[in-house]
């Protein structure tokens, strides 16, 4: 077994159970022995952080995650790849309201590989920006993209999209998410918007879409997720503007999407012309609901 196989391995653990090991039992595992120290440490420093490979990236701090995020952005989609997170991740030093707004991961290229967070928070996403379409800590995520085992705390996300002919999207976990997967994770605090204050052009409906993981859902899925953040959407102009806003998504749009174990507990609030809101799935736009064994608390 190699280093960064049990290092995974063990990170995946239950914590928990992690500190409850004997000493002993630690000092008789030669392997244990060796990286036990970095596995559960805080702020670990270079010489013991476990090394990226080609098909395994290591986040550790917030730099570390911005490096990430710029890759993606500069086309690497890491399509067959898995990004770990190894420690609480606050994202004040890349984006607040004093350095600037977070640039959301995959606005230009879809992430396509599995972010696994290993029950670790993110905290402190600021996002206040009309500068791209779907606006989340994701921006879209693709068909064989996958986020697991993450927390979100004190997120703002504020998207202005002002476009007359293209709605905006926002989502604390994602903008968008066409087939990919978001599995057991949750948002436990802060607030997301989605606002427009311009018309549109034509008579076309452009609508909105806002909600707690994602903002648009197009034949994904969303597994074991919860949301507690406050929702909004609005249209400021009402010449054929709407809003589709829900606690976990804002619109199933396609597919459709599945929305699956999930609770809301955030408050959902909408101001347009005309608009659909629920506190689990805004609308489905009459496709059959994918939505199963979710509740609002």
């Amino acid at each position: 077994m190699t280093l960064s196989t049990l290092g995974t391995r063990l990170l995946v653990m239950d914590e928990n159970k992690l500190k409850n090991l004997k000493i002993e039992e630690v000092a008789q595992n030669e392997e244990l022995k060796n990286i036990s120290n970095f596995t559960l440490s805080r702020n670990v420093p270079e010489e013991k952080r476990l090394q990226n490979t080609d098909t395994i990236t290591y986040i550790y701090d917030a730099q570390d995650f911005a490096e990430f995020r710029d890759n993606v952005n500069a086309g690497n989609n890491y399509a067959g790849k898995t990004i770990y997170l190894m420690d609480n991740i606050d994202l004040t030093s890349v984006c607040s309201e004093t350095v600037g707004t977070w640039t959301p991961i995959g606005h230009t290229t879809e992430f396509s590989g599995t972010f696994d967070g290993n029950y670790y928070t993110v905290s402190n996403l600021y996002i206040n920006s009309g500068a791209y379409q779907y606006e989340g800590l994701f921006s879209k995520i693709g068909a064989s993209g996958i986020i697991r085992n993450t927390i979100l705390s004190n997120v703002y996300v504020r998207n202005v999209f002002n476009n007359a002919t293209i709605p905006g999207s926002a989502g604390a976990f994602a903008g968008i998410i066409t087939g990919g997967k978001i599995i057991n994770c949750g948002v436990d605090s802060g607030s997301i918007y989605c606002i427009k204050t311009i018309g549109n052009s034509g008579t076309a409906w452009k609508c909105q879409r806002v909600g707690g993981i994602t903002g648009d859902l197009i034949g994904g899925e969303i597994n074991s997720c919860y949301n507690k953040a406050y929702v909004e959407g609005r249209n400021v102009v009402q010449n054929y503007n709407s809003v589709y806003i829900g606690g976990i998504v804002g619109c199933n749009s396609g597919g459709p999407g599945k929305v699956y174990n999930c609770y809301n507990t955030g408050t959902v609030y909408a101001q347009a012309y005309f608009l659909a809101i629920s506190g689990i799935v805004g609308d489905s736009l009459g496709l059959t609901s994918g939505r199963r064994n979710c509740k609002l608390l």
